[in-house]
């Protein structure tokens, strides 16, 4: 696409696409316990389920990530969220154990080609940092409306009430996707593929530890918390709290940026991403909970954006922001399915906080290389 700055309806459109794609991530822990309570499986169990819908989301970002370059983007929003407000239908209207599976498929396709569509479409951008800190706020707040929604609506329509909320959010992002701006090939999108793929493996590998580590702890995050005899009030205070302070991270991650680059913000982030993971999976009471989970977070939300935009100015075409979509949505699958793997053979969630921290460090690393090229493309704004 013409790198370019967007219309407002145009940025609403775009961070609309990405609120919808991320619905089924922020709302996995609930997704997970809900599923446990409605089919009365095991965790580990639901775990799994969980990891089919984002192996499918993998899936379609990795077709995408090929051709995103050359697609209407607008008519394949268009498509994709009337794909996911099905699978959402279908999951919140019927209680069948096959439709449900089903439901999973369809809402990872439908979600991952949104993710994937908003994120492509974010990075052509003359400021991608503070596109993609606004994109974070966006689903930041939606964040925010769900988990302040949702002990109210479970008090009345018990586990059933996360598919709900996911459906309402579909329904109502799909009215913004009218606005998506359409394909606008120029020398944005003529970079050759050996310049661009070039960096892949080392931006994409440290994503990839990076969600993988916390989402492995994100997903059983309630989990976690019933395993401390902790009830309704004292998660949902967890969780409102979290949501009430994580929007300060997006705009600290484009304050950082600008003044320092990438390369110092990033180590920051990911000392901070390191020490809460291996302290929330180790948590051994409310308070120590509560304080990890928050920073925890915060710092996942600061990297995102730093991380992303670094795809970005290496290709303002969307091509790898595309496929970064690719490992996350592959590393949301992964990291419920070893940590499921890890809860049914017997192990504890210590060793998984463990496992987090040395994801996160990972991460750094093997981004260190992007940002330093990041660092020397661009100064900051």
């Amino acid at each position: 696409m013409k790198v370019r700055n967007f219309t407002k309806p145009e940025l609403a459109a775009v961070v609309a696409a990405v609120c919808v794609g991320e619905v089924s991530i922020l709302s996995l822990p609930f997704i997970l316990g809900g599923v446990v309570e409605r089919f009365a499986v095991s965790s580990g169990a639901a775990g799994l389920v969980s990891s089919l819908q984002f192996v499918s989301m993998t899936v379609i970002a990795a077709i995408l990530t090929t051709c995103i370059h050359k697609l209407d983007r607008r008519k394949l929003a268009l498509g994709a969220v009337l794909v996911t407000i099905c699978a959402h239908f279908i999951a919140a209207m019927y209680t069948d154990w096959n439709l449900y599976l089903a439901s999973r498929v369809g809402a990872g396709i439908g979600e991952g080609a949104l993710l994937t569509i908003g994120t492509a479409t974010a990075a052509a951008t003359p400021r991608p940092v503070k596109t993609f800190s606004i994109i974070t706020f966006g689903y930041v707040v939606l964040a925010t409306a769900i988990y302040l929604s949702r002990p109210m609506l479970h008090a009345y329509y018990g586990s059933i009430t996360i598919f709900y909320i996911a459906l309402v959010v579909s329904v109502i992002g799909a009215s913004f996707l009218f606005a998506m701006p359409r394909l606008e090939q120029n020398s944005a999108v003529s970079v050759s593929a050996h310049n661009v793929w070039r960096p892949f493996p080392w931006v994409l590998a440290g994503i990839a530890c990076l969600y993988i580590g916390v989402n492995s702890l994100w997903a059983f995050s309630e989990r976690i918390a019933v395993n401390l005899d902790l009830d309704h009030d004292q998660i949902a205070m967890a969780f409102v709290v979290m949501i009430l302070l994580v929007p300060a991270s997006p705009i600290l991650a484009n304050f950082a940026h600008n003044r320092w680059g990438y390369r110092k913000p990033i180590v920051a982030g990911v000392i901070l991403q390191c020490i809460s993971c291996a302290l929330f999976g180790g948590a051994l009471f409310y308070e120590m909970y509560f304080i990890t989970f928050v920073l925890m977070n915060i710092a996942l939300l600061y990297l995102v954006p730093l991380y992303r935009a670094s795809t970005a100015v290496i290709d303002p075409g969307g091509r790898i922001a595309a496929a970064s979509i690719v490992v996350q949505t592959g590393a949301t699958a992964l990291g419920p399915f070893l940590v499921s793997l890890l809860l049914l053979s017997g192990s504890g969630f210590l060793a998984v906080g463990i496992f987090g921290a040395i994801l996160a460090v990972f991460s750094g690393v093997f981004s260190w290389r992007v940002a330093r090229r990041a660092d020397s493309s661009t100064s900051p704004a």
